[in-house]
């Protein structure tokens, strides 16, 4: 018996990048032959995703009973101080973000696991992060696993406008600034604006691929997967790297900005718009991001890492989900 891969996940019904990635985890595993799950703690209206579309099953309850073969795989905002979710059992700790990592559990605090746990990291910038915390943190060693873009979803739409796009979810002051910025500025007569915010991923990717330029508003990213998105569809990305999405930062088409320089992201918008890419250019941003992070690279780092994780001793045991009310932090 191979035993499952257990992805614990938060109870919540709103566009997060990580949410997305855990499923899309399980799809990948199913899909190679793997038994894996989604656990949330509740499935319910409200408590899980309908924004996206996947296949990837689901299970729901307060604990879980694991076996020797199983993994538990936490997200980095679920490790809580000085507790173990499921004491004895084998565990992961998927760090999606090395700005959460000590969100519920101070680095003097940070849990024991037993036995000590791999940890997953989907961008260079945290897995260089997590490689220099080991000599302070009780875990093993530190695995990336790319991410992938689904660019059947994400692609130029038949006909581009003068749109700009952005969302507005973790700078929401700067967005308003943004919007008043704009409509003071004669640059941008013809320019029509939309914020995503609560929509579709489906709805996103259709957004994306009708605009212009994509504004990058991240914070403390681990990633910042909206600008792969965004590049995937042919848009121009300008804003912020914000830390872990510096590497995007490397594909053409790229603008990065100081943070919060709201002037500097206006004037070069407008410099963009000034002459506009041809869609042949905007090609290069989409093979730049299918050349960079494919999802077959995705699915063999993944596999991998599985199978390095069953190598850890484990016993059977009860796994209480470690979900928190709220989960702001996570993103």
């Amino acid at each position: 018996m191979s035993g499952r891969v257990i992805y614990a996940a938060p109870d919540i019904d709103r566009p997060i990048g990580g949410a997305r990635v855990m499923y899309r985890h399980v799809e990948l595993l199913v899909r190679a032959g793997q038994e894996a799950v989604v656990w949330h703690r509740q499935i319910a209206a409200g408590a899980t995703p309908t924004w996206f579309d996947s296949d990837a099953p689901t299970i729901e309850g307060a604990t879980l009973d694991l076996d020797e073969n199983d993994i538990l795989v936490v997200p980095e905002s679920f490790v809580l101080a000085d507790h173990d979710p499921a004491p004895g059992c084998r565990k992961v700790i998927y760090n999606q973000n090395h700005f959460l990592t000590f969100v519920y559990a101070p680095w003097e605090r940070f849990p024991n696991w037993d036995p000590p746990p791999p940890t997953w990291v989907s961008s260079l910038a945290t897995l260089r992060v997590l490689e220099r915390l080991r000599a302070v943190l009780p875990i093993g060693p530190v695995e990336l696993i790319p991410l992938s873009i689904d660019m059947a979803l994400f692609r130029p739409a038949p006909a581009r406008e003068r749109l700009l796009v952005w969302m507005p979810r973790k700078r929401p002051k700067e967005s308003a600034l943004l919007e008043a910025l704009l409509a003071a500025d004669h640059r941008f007569g013809d320019v029509r604006t939309v914020i995503v915010d609560g929509l579709s991923e489906s709805e996103t990717a259709g957004v994306l691929g009708r605009a212009s330029v994509f504004v990058a508003l991240g914070r403390d990213e681990g990633f910042g997967l909206p600008v792969a998105e965004a590049l995937a569809a042919g848009c121009v990305v300008v804003g912020y790297a914000a830390g872990g999405g510096g590497e995007l930062f490397r594909a053409p088409g790229t603008h990065a900005v100081d943070d919060a320089d709201v002037l500097g992201v206006i004037d070069q918008v407008a410099a963009v718009l000034r002459t506009e890419p041809p869609e042949r250019e905007r090609d290069t941003f989409r093979s730049w991001v299918a050349r960079e992070y494919p999802e077959a690279v995705q699915e063999r780092r993944l596999l991998e890492a599985v199978a390095s994780a069953r190598e850890q001793p484990a016993k059977p045991g009860e796994a209480t989900h470690p979900i928190l009310a709220p989960m702001g932090a996570f993103s």
